[in-house]
């Protein structure tokens, strides 16, 4: 099953962010979050 940009959000945030990478990843999954929700019509 593939995991939900929701859920790749929610274990870096509980893992915690080590790096400028990870910082990086994260904000970009986010992005992608939003603009899903966009297309979604939410």
């Amino acid at each position: 099953m593939k995991e939900s940009i929701l859920d790749k959000i929610a274990t870096l945030v509980t893992k915690g962010i080590e790096s400028e990478a990870e910082c990086i990843y994260i904000l970009a999954q986010i992005r992608k979050y939003i603009e899903q929700q966009h297309r979604d019509g939410y």
